[in-house]
Order: structure tokens, then C-alpha cells, then sequence
């Protein structure tokens, strides 16, 4: 992939695109943050708002380290993906507290803090944004397992949260066919979009479920 560079003043920047889009993502998520502060305190209210919090942190540092890459190299991506990978495990709790069953959701918050242990350890191992796209990708099952549930149910308060993973999902052909519509608009850049539809769509789907502040379903024992 052919990364746009651009030398201004006596510097060399890189992928602004990448750069713009980020800080979109960071205005985004900062207000949704802001909004949803609004809300109810739920626990499953405040988990997402730490997720928006640390995904708008995570995109603010996002934008330098693709712009001055040239400078920073790899070492610029920490800040920014660390906050992303602690984001999506909050993500992962506010799923999780909406089971009553308190053994399993004992588990699965033990299963979430596993998930992140070894993530952290694997990017400790091995710095590559794959890793970071890995510990995204896990974090559907969470959302699909209760989004069904509630279908099935039919109670409709998770399908913009559901709708949210596959708008994410759908970003995954490009990059791993390393589809690019052009050099101002590459995998990166199509990936970065499909993530603020999904930062809207799991905006949505929080406040829906919130606005209807209906009782979370009952997980049978059997």
C-alpha cells in the first residue's frame, strides 16, 4: 500500500487522510461520550461510555502517529492502541452486565480481563495492529450472543449494536484482500469510516436499549 507523503516546512507527513479521519472519530466519540453521560447510570450506560471515552483517546493519539510516522515509527502507535484494546474490553463488560445470571457473569468478566491479559502480552510479543484487530474482532461475540438472545426474545433494543459490529466487519474484506479505491482513499481510510458508521450505530443502540429501560433477560442455570 502506497502511503501518501506530504514534506510542509521541513517536514515529512504522512497519510494526512488517515490523520483527519481519526480526529472525526475522536469528536465523534468524545460527544457520544458526552451525551450518554446524560443517562441513566447503568452499568451498562457506563461501560459504554468509557469505551467511547477511551476510543476517542485512541483515535486523538490515532491522527499524529499516521501523520508523523516518518518521526515516530511504531512507538508512536502505543498510546493509541493501547487505548483502543482497554476501550473494547469496556465494551465488553457493558455486554456482559446485561445477564442476571451472577455465576456466568462472573465468568465472563473473568473471560473479558483473560482476553485482555493476553493481548497486552501479545502485542508485548509481537507490536503489530493485527493483534489489536484480533481483540476488536473477538468483541462481537459479545454483542451477537445477547443481540440473538434479544431476537429471539423479540425485543429489538440491541440491533443497532449488532448492526454496529457488522459495519465493522464489512471493513475486513478490504484489508485483508488489500482492496484500495485510491491513494487518498486506501483500506486504511475505508476502515476508519466503517468505524464511525459503527461509532453511530452502537450510540444507538445504547440509548435505545437505555430509553426503553426494559429488564435485561433472564439466562437460565440449566
Amino acid at each position: 500500500m502506497t502511503k501518501i507523503s506530504i514534506e510542509w516546512g521541513g517536514f515529512v507527513l504522512l497519510e494526512p487522510m488517515s490523520f483527519i479521519l481519526n480526529w472525526v472519530m475522536m469528536l465523534q466519540s468524545f460527544f457520544y461520550f458526552h451525551k450518554l453521560k446524560e443517562w441513566r447510570n447503568s452499568s451498562f450506560s457506563i461501560n459504554w461510555r468509557w469505551f467511547f471515552l477511551l476510543f476517542g483517546l485512541s483515535a486523538f493519539f490515532g491522527g499524529p502517529s499516521h501523520l508523523f510516522y516518518h518521526y515516530t515509527g511504531l512507538f508512536g502507535k502505543i498510546p493509541g492502541w493501547s487505548s483502543a484494546v482497554l476501550a473494547v474490553s469496556f465494551m465488553e463488560l457493558a455486554m456482559v452486565s446485561l445477564t442476571n445470571h451472577e455465576y456466568l457473569k462472573s465468568r465472563l468478566e473473568k473471560l473479558v480481563y483473560l482476553k485482555l491479559f493476553i493481548t497486552i502480552a501479545s502485542l508485548t510479543y509481537n507490536f503489530h495492529f493485527d493483534v489489536v484487530l484480533f481483540h476488536t474482532i473477538g468483541m462481537a461475540v459479545f454483542i451477537f450472543v445477547p443481540g440473538f438472545i434479544f431476537l429471539f426474545q423479540r425485543r429489538n433494543e440491541l440491533n443497532y449494536l449488532v448492526l454496529g459490529v457488522f459495519s465493522l466487519l464489512l471493513a475486513l474484506p478490504f484489508r485483508l484482500y488489500e482492496v484500495d479505491f485510491h491513494t487518498w482513499f486506501n483500506r486504511d481510510d475505508i476502515g476508519h469510516v466503517m468505524m464511525m458508521t459503527a461509532l453511530y450505530l452502537f450510540f444507538r443502540g445504547v440509548r435505545e436499549y437505555e430509553s426503553n429501560a426494559l429488564s435485561v433477560p433472564q439466562v437460565s442455570k440449566g
